[in-house]
């Protein structure tokens, strides 16, 4: 992970009209729409990319894991390679060399699955660790009721919520990246990095307002999770990573109502 590189925004319309938002001090509703316009098209082809479909379906599969009598058993027969007792930071560790080990032959993995493993590594950071009281005292037992508390609707739902609010995050402010740097200074958008900063705070809580967009589809998952025991296939993990983005970027560039500025 950690291995993306920062190209150069092609010289389009749609790109040319965030950098004149960024110029002329639009907040970050307006510059979440243009720029959720200018890379929906990478959405189009999620479907096939392994990686994304590789994260998506481990992230649905933890839950179940964890209602096995043998969690560690469990968390190694979808690919995670554990201890006996394994710690929430080594499942952590294993959800993303599961990953790895699973791309290694399929042609390496695209910025889109690049940025889908990290941001599954925070949101299981996230739900996970908040949930347990001491983390480097934690025991199995309080490990895999942490990753269990998840098998409810409610819970389940914010999970998957937040893993594609950070992805969809993450790919506005991959783009945009390219562009703010330079709109640093005295006579800029943005006098201080605090400035920037502060925009691209707003701009996170706005992708996450945008985001409550997929809990109906997510309730769907969630459905079928339940009626199969094993899990989710592969192929809808996949299909549902693809409506998820493309709902969440439809959301943005229709304008999601939020308080961010």
């Amino acid at each position: 992970m950690g291995h993306i590189r920062l190209g150069k925004l092609p010289n389009t319309r749609k790109w040319t009209e965030v950098k004149n938002l960024l110029d002329c001090g639009a907040d970050s509703p307006q510059i979440a729409q243009a720029t959720a316009s200018a890379i929906e098209h990478i959405f189009d082809d999620a479907v096939h990319d392994k990686c994304l479909s590789e994260t998506v379906w481990l992230l649905t599969q933890l839950p179940i894991a964890a209602k096995k009598e043998e969690f560690s058993d469990a968390l190694r027969k979808i690919g995670l390679q554990v201890s006996n007792a394994p710690s929430v930071m080594e499942i952590i560790g294993a959800f993303s060399d599961a990953i790895d080990q699973k791309i290694r032959n399929s042609g390496g993995r695209s910025d889109l699955g690049e940025m889908a493993q990290m941001a599954a590594v925070e949101t299981i950071s996230n739900s996970i660790l908040t949930r347990i009281k001491d983390i480097f005292r934690s025991t199995p037992i309080e490990t895999q009721l942490a990753f269990y508390d998840l098998n409810t609707s409610r819970h389940y739902n914010a999970f998957i919520r937040d893993f594609f609010a950070r992805l969809t995050n993450k790919c506005l402010n991959y783009h945009l990246s390219m562009i703010t740097p330079l709109k640093i200074g005295e006579n800029a958008r943005f006098k201080t990095i605090s400035q920037q900063g502060e925009f691209t705070n707003a701009l996170s809580k706005h992708t996450f307002e945008a985001s409550e967009v997929i809990e109906e589809f997510t309730g769907e998952l969630f459905s079928l999770k339940k009626r199969k025991q094993t899990g989710i296939s592969r192929r809808i993990a996949a299909g549902f990573a693809q409506t998820a983005l493309q709902n969440i970027t439809k959301m943005l560039k229709d304008g999601a109502n939020t308080d961010a500025n």
